[in-house]
This record gives structure tokens, C-alpha cells and sequence, in this order.
């Protein structure tokens, strides 16, 4: 093909493929030049902020934690406040992430990490929950202690008699009062260190509460000493209650 073309012509034609091959090569060059910058403009307006915004919520997801945390130890506004405010940030955070996330599998992640956090939000709200719940039932066991072991002491360990059982109820109204600082010794301990052998203590001074009111029944009590002990027993049966309310709130907090 190429015998009978002049030797002008095939440097013409060489010439033209060299040029051909440096403007390709040009080209190629320009075209990566071009992805480079617009990789580089990715990274400084989407990855960067990308990362900043991750972290941001990661810090977020952490500063809800402590406060959670803190509030199982020290139920105040303030910790209530803190958990909100870091929910607040860590939502905003979220929003800001799911727009930056251009692929869509970027935002079925950004939509697991939200659906995440909901659990955690469910979870903190429980937790909280269950601390009110403690405190209430704490506040109202110490307070049916207080009113039952008022009676005992102030009231039916008063009344004077003269008959041969009032020795014995004396016995019995001392053994209701020792009874009542049993069950508190039980449900502090339990709020310490939750042991099952605690529950069975206590439903042994149930049982023990029990014979000392029968065996006070037994003893004639005056129309006065019945209803002081059928007031005992309502504080008694509201206080037991709280007792295992607030062991059943402790397990469920650990």
C-alpha cells in the first residue's frame, strides 16, 4: 500500500499521526484535570462536611448517653435538659447528613442511622421513666413507713392497761415495729445490690407482720386497738407494695 507513496508524504502522514497522538494526549490530560478538581471539590463540599457532620453526631449520641446515665444517678431537670438539648443537635445533625449523602444507598444508611437513634431515644425515655417511677414509690414507701411506725410508736404503744396481756401487747407492738425496719433495711439494700435472696427476707417479714397482727387480734384488743391496727396493716399492705415496685424498677434499670 504504502510502495508507491513518496517519501514526503509518508513524513506528512507521520507527522499528522504524532500531532493526532499529543492532541489525545492533551486531551486526556485536560479530562483528568477536570475529574481531579471535581474530586477535589467533592471532598471540600460534601466529604468534609460529611465527616464533620458524623462526628457531630457521634458527639451528640454521647453527650445523650451521659445525661441518661447521670439521671439514673441524680434525677434533676438539669439532666433532662442536657439529654433534650443533645437530641435536639443530634436530629439537626442527622437532617444535614441526609442531604449531603448524594447516592441512595447513602441514604438508606443515613435512614438506618435515624431509625437507630429512635431506638436509643425510646430507650433514654424508658430509663427516665423508670427512675420517676423509683423516686415516686421510694417517696411513698418512706412515707407509709413513717405513718405506720407513727402509730405503733405514738399511738398504740400508748395506751395504758392494766389487764395481764397488755405485756403481750406491748411484745407484739414492738415486734410490728422492728418488722417495718426490716423491710426498709431490705429494699435499701436492693436498691444497692439487687440479690434475690432480699425478695425472700421480705416475704418472710410479710409473714412475720402477719402472725404478730393475728396474734394481737388474739389478745382482746379494745375497739381503739383494732382500728389502730387495722390502720397499721393499710400502711403496712401500701408499704409492702412499694417494696416490691421498687424491686421490680431495679431490675428493669440493670
Amino acid at each position: 500500500m504504502f510502495k508507491n507513496v513518496s517519501v514526503w508524504k509518508k513524513l506528512l502522514f507521520a507527522f499528522l499521526l504524532i500531532v493526532l497522538i499529543f492532541i489525545v494526549s492533551i486531551g486526556l490530560t485536560l479530562w483528568q484535570t477536570v475529574n481531579i478538581h471535581s474530586r477535589v471539590k467533592q471532598i471540600t463540599n460534601i466529604e468534609e462536611p460529611l465527616q464533620t457532620a458524623t462526628l457531630e453526631m457521634e458527639i451528640n449520641l454521647g453527650k445523650a448517653t451521659r445525661a441518661v446515665s447521670s439521671y439514673i444517678r441524680k434525677p434533676d431537670i438539669e439532666n433532662v435538659k442536657k439529654l433534650r438539648d443533645a437530641e435536639y443537635d443530634y436530629e439537626q445533625t442527622a437532617m444535614l447528613l441526609a442531604k449531603l449523602m448524594p447516592h441512595i444507598t447513602d441514604k438508606k444508611m443515613s435512614e438506618k442511622i435515624s431509625d437507630l437513634f429512635v431506638v436509643h431515644q425510646v430507650l433514654g425515655n424508658k430509663l427516665i421513666k423508670l427512675v420517676d417511677h423509683r423516686q415516686q414509690r421510694y417517696k411513698s414507701f418512706f412515707q407509709q413507713m413513717e405513718d405506720a411506725d407513727g402509730l405503733i410508736e405514738n399511738e398504740l404503744k400508748q395506751l395504758k392497761q392494766t389487764n395481764v396481756q397488755s405485756l403481750q401487747k406491748e411484745e407484739a407492738a414492738l415486734e410490728f415495729e422492728v418488722n417495718l425496719h426490716e423491710i426498709a433495711s431490705y429494699v435499701l439494700a436492693y436498691l444497692i445490690h439487687p440479690d434475690p435472696e432480699l425478695r425472700a427476707l421480705t416475704k418472710n417479714s410479710q409473714k412475720d407482720f402477719s402472725r404478730y397482727a393475728k396474734q394481737f387480734r388474739a389478745l382482746q384488743p379494745t375497739p381503739k386497738e383494732t382500728l389502730l391496727l387495722e390502720n397499721i396493716d393499710k400502711k403496712y399492705s401500701g408499704m409492702v407494695e412499694d417494696v416490691y415496685s421498687l424491686m421490680d424498677n431495679e431490675d428493669a434499670l440493670r
